[in-house]
């Protein structure tokens, strides 16, 4: 008879292949085996979140996967808080899993197909979800935040291949999808539409079913590759307040941005989501802004309005597209600290013209070496 963990590493193998590593990842962190045999696997989950979608979107591939190995119909359970303790009363053990001892990190062998398995399991057993999460860029517009996020990203897959990163573009023009070479069919915003119509067409109970149903489309929004995911926010609120359906929204992006060890947000330019709170914690604050003098009075102002509304742990700025270095000692932002500044850089000018991403810059690249400066001051890299 195979042993608990073995048919729970099978289990989990075989999500893998459908739904790729990240996401079987980003659902089951959490989750624990409560019981498994041939008739009944029973999981345990704090998050509701997580649970509806192991329910609603797992219990398929999960039943696939036992039937393979028990060659039986297993019944799933997903257990929260109460259901659990009500499991306990009845006197079943929850400790019912023959674990084999000699499985434990220090034996495990690393290899290409599961260095990302092994890192996110210590990471879970660890701090999952906790450190540099998240990363927020924000700055006046054209300055170049988009590229600057872009290459951040791209540092911090190359620096940790193994961790989970997620790039959230909250630009209405939706630029850090083209920077990244990312195509995007759908953004959150879309979501948020198709709820907005119900109600403006007086149908409540269907956008009832929308708005719970959100969650699951939110899954489907993430565009996965293979070295970090991808999600859309859309369009800034039009015509009208929905501010209901959009705090629901913001409370998604949070729980998703937890199931991640970095998180780089690309903010629209100006002030006006520091001013919405659409993030209200992040772990680093960075602005961006041109050497011209209205660039760094913006960036006074982000700073001002930040202190009173966002928590964060760091804050800098980064000055780019700097024409003559002679000017850089005449740079100066109040109370806020130059990580960077970077250059002019007609490569990338001309790679953008091409439609090609920010992976295809050289290491030396002006903009990879200036996020790279900043990256490290911020003790990231």
């Amino acid at each position: 008879m195979y042993s608990s963990a073995y048919v729970w590493a099978k289990v989990l193998s075989h999500m893998e292949e459908r739904l790729g590593a990240v996401t079987v990842s980003a659902w089951f962190d959490d989750a624990e085996v409560v019981e498994l045999n041939e008739n009944n696997l029973i999981l345990y989950s704090p998050s509701d979140f997580r649970r509806e979608i192991i329910r609603r979107r797992c219990t398929d591939y999960i039943q696939d996967a036992l039937k393979e190995v028990f060659n039986s119909d297993a019944k799933l359970m997903v257990f929260g808080d109460e259901e659990l303790d009500a499991f306990k009363q009845k006197g079943k053990s929850v400790s019912s899993m023959d674990f084999n001892p000699q499985f434990t990190f220090d034996n495990f062998v690393v290899g290409p197909s599961n260095r990302f398995a092994h890192s996110a399991a210590i990471a879970v057993s660890k701090t999952p979800g906790q450190v540099y999460n998240p990363l927020f860029l924000y700055g006046p517009p054209g300055v170049g935040k988009t590229s600057i996020s872009a290459a951040f990203v791209r540092l911090l897959t190359e620096a940790y291949p193994d961790k989970r990163i997620l790039a959230i573009d909250a630009d209405p023009a939706v630029g850090l999808s083209t920077a990244l070479g990312v195509e995007v069919k759908e953004t959150l915003d879309d979501i948020r539409k198709s709820i907005v119509a119900s109600v403006e067409d007086g149908a409540p109970r269907e956008a009832i079913e929308l708005l719970s149903e959100a969650r699951y489309r939110i899954f489907d929004t993430m565009v996965e590759q293979q070295r970090f995911s991808f999600l859309a926010i859309g369009r800034p609120e039009t015509a009208g307040c929905y501010c209901k359906v959009n705090a629901y929204l913001k409370e998604v992006i949070n729980l998703l941005a937890n199931d991640f060890d970095y998180v780089v947000i690309d903010g629209e330019a100006g002030i006006e989501q520091i001013n919405r709170r659409v993030m209200e914690k992040v772990t680093h604050l960075v602005l961006i802004t041109d050497p011209s003098r209205k660039g760094t009075q913006v960036i006074d102002t982000i700073k001002r309005v930040a202190d009173e509304l966002v928590m964060y742990d760091r804050c800098g700025a980064i000055v780019n597209r700097v024409t003559d270095p002679a000017l850089i000692p005449y740079i100066h932002i109040n109370g806020t600290e130059i990580l960077a500044t970077i250059g002019s850089d007609p490569q990338h000018a001309a790679n953008d013209i091409q439609g090609l991403s920010v992976f295809d810059l050289p290491e030396d690249a002006p903009v990879i070496r200036g996020a790279r400066e900043a990256l490290t001051k911020l003790e990231i890299l």
